[in-house]
Formats: structure tokens, C-alpha cells, sequence
């Protein structure tokens, strides 16, 4: 039996997960796990069509697969949201289908859920049949009861890719829809000052003709004063974390780009955050992500305490109770920040998106 362990570690074979993964291969000496480093790879496969079809070739030939990640700030690492963005972008999602998986991570037992969560409705999204998932702790593999644990979980999987039985489905299938936002003018008298606060939209992607831009703009235009607004693509960023943790000492990133200025400089001065995204399958866009796991060089220490932080999505954000838990955790459990609110275009009503937007610039300062 070939079992193929995607890697969604950006630290490759220095993966902690990974060395449980090493320990199944001591425990199930027939079995031949075959490990593909796509997080660490991610870049290549995305320059080199060839290398990206022989990954997906070998998922395609697997008689299961082992999702093997440690968690990036309630979710999985940006690398490998990325990898399932080529997936989708190119494709290939018949590779996955039909493949009996289980998902395997490490951590410190922080929001482990979101994260286990989100792999499993990815995997469903691609047809998978999901056996199970199991979160240790980084130290279990000294502890005996977890190490037998985790023979357990391992032989659950080789047994119901051996026998094939029914799985269930714990997340349904999003329905997008193809809404066109049509925005009126909030007119002099309608627009409200800041009264003296900065407020910084931030987005991924700016395009005017987009939903999500036109809700930006409508937002924006709510207020008499000025609302700065930054693309991400804009922001100087070299690459995702790559969780080496040179930031423990010192809040320092081994990066040497623009983004920790940028993010303290700018993100830190600001009094309301409102964070512009589309959803992009059960997450926002990698480019998100990065941010999120790239403002880790603050580590577990609160970086926006106080402020007022908001979110505007384009898509079916209340089909994604998973996606709503990990975009609150961001600002309440992990900064300490006011949640304001979450306005997405999913009511399909331009005057009531309308609506909701000036209440959003009304109570988010």
C-alpha cells in the first residue's frame, strides 16, 4: 500500500509532524509513505508545470493520503493554501477524488479545530472520502499512550482503504453565486466623519469592476474624511513564513523585506482595521494568509490591542461558520481587538449591501 503525506510544512523534512509521520513508517514497515514537501516547494511547482503535474500524479496513484501540517495561526500554512489554489486554478481536482484520507497535525492546542476543520472540508470539496483527524501535541511522540494513538489513527486509515466503506460529509458544498453589486452614492449629507481616527482598509486584490471593490469604494465613501486603503500586492512581501521562529527572540523577522515596517508603521498606527477579502474555497485568498502568518513575527504577543477591526467579504460567508470562527479569533482571542462586524455580499441586494456597509462605517469607529 502507498500512502502519499502532503507536507504542508514550509519546514520540509525538518517538519516536526513529520517525525510522526517517520515513527507510522517504524510501526507499518509494508507500507510505503511516500512524502511530497509542498509547502517548502510551492514556488517551484508554481514556475514548473512539470514538477506540479508529477506531484499530482503521484496523489493520483496513492491508495490513500495523509495531510501532515502544524498549525499557522488557526489554520494551515499559506504555502500550502496556495498549493490548493494551483489545484483549483489548473484543474486537477480528479486527482483527489475518491481517495480515502485523514488529516495529522501538531501544535500547542490553539484553535487546532479551525484548522482540522478547514483540511477536512477541502478534502470533501475535492470528492475525498475523510476517515479521520488527529491533533497531537508536539511533545506526544514521547508519551507512550499517544504514540499507540497515533498506530491507531494510522491503522484506521490503511483499513478503510483497504475495505472502502462510507464516509460521512460534516460540511456541504458552498454555493457561490454570480450577484453583480450595484452601489448608490451615500450623497454629502449621508457621508460621517472619522472624528479624528485613521482608518486603513486593507485588501488582497483591488479591482474596480469587482464586487468586493465596489464594496471597498462604498465603504470608503461612507466617510467625509480620508480612508487610506492598502492592495497587498502593493506591500514589499519576499515570500510566506517559513516558521524558523528567529522571531522569538526579538520580534525581529529573518526576512529582510518591507513588510514588518509596513506592518507596524502602518497596520499598528491605525485605530480601525477593515480587512477586504474574496473567498477563495473555505479560506480567503494565500495572499491573506501570508499576511496573517507573516504578522507572526509578534509571536503570541498581541500586536492590535483596542483596535476596531472589521471584515468585508465577496462570497458565501454564512455557508463558512469555520471561515467566521478563524476571521473573529483573529481579532478577539488572538489580538484582544473590538470584532465590529462582517458584511459579505451574499444578500444579493444592492440597497441592502448598501445599507449594511453604512452601518458598518457607523458603529466600526
Amino acid at each position: 500500500m502507498k500512502i502519499v503525506v502532503i507536507n504542508g510544512s514550509p519546514k520540509g523534512k525538518h517538519s516536526i509532524t513529520l517525525q510522526y509521520v517517520r515513527f507510522l513508517e517504524t510501526r507499518f514497515p509494508r507500507v510505503d509513505f511516500q512524502v511530497l514537501h509542498l509547502a517548502q516547494r510551492v514556488k517551484r511547482l508554481e514556475r514548473n508545470r512539470g514538477a506540479f503535474d508529477e506531484v499530482i500524479d503521484t496523489i493520483r496513484s496513492a491508495d490513500a493520503v495523509l495531510w501532515s501540517f502544524g498549525l499557522w495561526v488557526l489554520a494551515v500554512s499559506a504555502q500550502l493554501m496556495r498549493f490548493l489554489e494551483l489545484v483549483q486554478e489548473r484543474e486537477v481536482e480528479d486527482a483527489f477524488r475518491y481517495q480515502y484520507t485523514a488529516a495529522l497535525s501538531t501544535s500547542i492546542h490553539y484553535f487546532d479545530h479551525t484548522a482540522h476543520n478547514f483540511v477536512r472540508a477541502v478534502c470533501e470539496d475535492l470528492g475525498m472520502k475523510y476517515v479521520d483527524g488527529l491533533s497531537m501535541d508536539l511533545m506526544d511522540l514521547l508519551d507512550k499512550d499517544m504514540r499507540e494513538r497515533l498506530v491507531v489513527f494510522c491503522g484506521d486509515l490503511i483499513a478503510a482503504a483497504t475495505t472502502r466503506p462510507a464516509t460521512t460529509r460534516h460540511f456541504p458544498p458552498l454555493v457561490f453565486s454570480d450577484f453583480r453589486y450595484e452601489p448608490s452614492s451615500p450623497g454629502a449629507a449621508g457621508r460621517r466623519s472619522t472624528e479624528g481616527k485613521k482608518v486603513l482598509v486593507l485588501a488582497d486584490r483591488y479591482e474596480a469592476d469587482s464586487n468586493l471593490g465596489r464594496m471597498i469604494d462604498r465603504f470608503r465613501a461612507a466617510f467625509s474624511d480620508d480612508v487610506e486603503f492598502v492592495d497587498l500586492r502593493d506591500v514589499e512581501i519576499q515570500g510566506a513564513c517559513i516558521g524558523c521562529m528567529q522571531c522569538g527572540y526579538d520580534y525581529q523577522c529573518q526576512y529582510n523585506d518591507g513588510f514588518a515596517d509596513f506592518y507596524n508603521e502602518r497596520v499598528r498606527a491605525a485605530d480601525v482595521l477593515v480587512f477586504a477579502g474574496e473567498m477563495r474555497g473555505r479560506y480567503l485568498s494565500s495572499l491573506w494568509k501570508t499576511f496573517y502568518d507573516r504578522a507572526f513575527f509578534w509571536n503570541h504577543t498581541p500586536s492590535l490591542v483596542g483596535k476596531q477591526m472589521a471584515y468585508l467579504v465577496s462570497g458565501p460567508l454564512s455557508q463558512n461558520a469555520n471561515l467566521i470562527q478563524i476571521l473573529q479569533a483573529s481579532s478577539e482571542a488572538r489580538q484582544f481587538a473590538n470584532h465590529v462586524d462582517m458584511v459579505s455580499d451574499e444578500c444579493e441586494d444592492s440597497v441592502l449591501l448598501d445599507a449594511q456597509l453604512d452601518a458598518l462605517a457607523a458603529v466600526s469607529y
